[in-house]
């Protein structure tokens, strides 16, 4: 039932058989330990045989407590790279109630196997994609059901802001769709129009210019979408982007600062920092709770701090941590109200279990290996206050859908769920060259795997330009 580089030290029942299935299995108690020779991820299956149980992982690199529902469940344990074997306990929270056995009957386990989480199984295949993108023939509409709304901005030597993008409109309004500011309907805009990057999707590209003079004074401006026949909003809420009129009064990294971070040009870096941050107050009263009088957030991954700029101009506790080295030195510079710490890709990090109330990362997991990803789950579960929530980006439908793939690349992705294209040498990832990488999800692949270590309270297509925002909430 288990493999070779899989030892039980204690706390399983010895080895009985499963007629109906025609499979050993073996009874868990109420605590076990793993000693694991090897990397990957961990997984044992089996039943759980109470309807609401718990168990709790403690791993060298961290410790998690995962729900467990009757029937058939998979633990997941990611483990890192390690010289030494791994000793991983397991302590359920329920045992069945069988009156005529005196065990401790906690899991109904069937396979222990340790699964190379760099390995792929994934035939080739000739799957027509739509104009090479990552998107299947007869699969435009599923995709982007809900529309979306893609754009950019710039002020203009005239004073005004001159914005352009896209508007897909979503199955249930076809037509009819105008951009909104404030809430109310901006005039100046031409729809329709045609943009070849977009030519898979139609006539879908808008721009113009929006007069400033009458926002003066107020804070931002909050870009959206409406159906103007219903005047009921076009596409949801968290597609919205929010342009800083009176944007925090700190210094603008240096372009060599904002391309370690592919942020591209200072208009962008200071527009798709303001739309991520801009939305949390929303995102906390509809997944987690109003901000403490005191409230402590991890920007992971702060990079130069396009998001850490405007966390601090709220008044947050913020804490900014990365591998690159000379984006820390930035931020410690030029954002001195932060704390900045410079990390190591090994885990866990120094700091302390329990002390955030809210974890957010703009594009990491878009740059990390599957085993590097679950153990900085595990970390974001260690360090969050039980309740918080951690908000992170994702590559997902909508940047599938405007990337070029092979066809067999596409399929790799669609059946494992997971795609790393390779090495992206920014020059962020000294201190282990080859850690950086480009990392494509399924949003179903981030459901099954990703609720072992934190609840997916939503998963939010467009939230970060074509990035998806998973909403994550540690368990109480």
């Amino acid at each position: 039932m288990t493999h070779d580089n899989i030892g039980i030290a204690k706390g399983a029942y010895a080895d009985e058989w499963d007629a109906a299935a025609d499979a050993p299995f073996c009874w868990l108690s109420r605590q076990v330990t793993l000693e694991v020779n090897g990397t990957g991820m961990l997984v044992i299956e089996g039943e759980c045989p109470v309807p609401q149980g718990t168990v709790r992982i403690t791993t060298p690199q961290s410790a998690y407590t995962v729900p467990l529902a009757g029937g058939h469940q998979a633990i997941q344990v990611p483990l890192a790279h390690s010289p030494d074997a791994h000793r991983v306990t397991l302590e359920f929270g329920a045992a069945a109630d069988v009156p005529a056995d005196t065990r401790e009957l906690c899991f109904k386990a069937r396979n222990i196997h340790l699964r190379d989480c760099a390995a792929s199984t994934t035939a080739a295949t000739n799957a027509g994609l739509v104009a090479d993108r990552g998107l299947l023939e007869g699969n435009v509409s599923v995709t982007f059901a809900n529309g979306w709304l893609r754009l950019n901005a710039r002020k203009t030597a005239a004073g005004r802001l001159h914005v352009s993008g896209i508007l897909v409109p979503p199955l249930h309004a076809q037509t009819g769709l105008e951009l909104v500011v404030n809430r109310r309907p901006v005039s100046g805009m031409t729809y329709g129009l045609f943009n070849p990057d977009y030519a898979f999707l139609g006539n879908v590209a808008f721009e113009g210019e929006i007069d400033l003079a009458p926002y003066r004074g107020q804070r931002e401006l909050r870009i959206g979408s409406i159906v103007s026949a219903q005047s009921e909003p076009a596409t949801p809420w968290h597609q919205d982007w929010i342009y800083p009129l009176d944007p925090p009064n700190l210094p603008v990294p240096g372009s060599e600062n904002m391309r370690r971070i592919g942020s591209g040009e200072v208009e962008w870096f200071l527009l798709s920092g303001a739309t991520f941050i801009g939305k949390l107050d929303e995102v906390l009263s509809r997944y987690g709770s109003a901000p403490p009088s005191t409230f402590d957030v991890l920007d992971w991954g702060c990079g130069c701090g396009r998001l850490t700029r405007h966390l601090l101009s709220r008044g947050f506790n913020v804490v900014g941590i990365d591998i690159d080295e000379t984006n820390i030195a930035w931020c410690r510079e030029n954002l001195p109200a932060g704390d900045f710490r410079l990390v190591s890709p090994d885990l866990p990090t120094s700091l302390p279990s329990e002390c955030f109330d809210l974890v957010v990362g703009h594009s990491i997991f878009t740059h990390l290996a599957e085993l590097d990803q679950f153990l900085w789950l595990c970390e974001i579960n260690r360090v969050l206050k039980p309740g918080g929530l951690a908000v992170v980006t994702v590559m997902a439908n909508f940047s599938a859908a405007i990337d070029l793939f092979t066809p067999h690349a596409f399929h790799k992705l669609s059946a494992d769920g997971f795609l790393d294209v390779g090495w992206q040498q920014d020059g962020v990832d000294t201190q282990r060259p080859g850690y950086y990488r480009r990392i494509f999800h399924t949003i179903d692949y981030v459901r099954r795997r990703w609720s072992s270590f934190l609840d997916i309270a939503a998963i939010l297509e467009g939230y970060s330009d074509h990035q998806a925002a998973i909403v994550l909430r540690k368990r109480p």
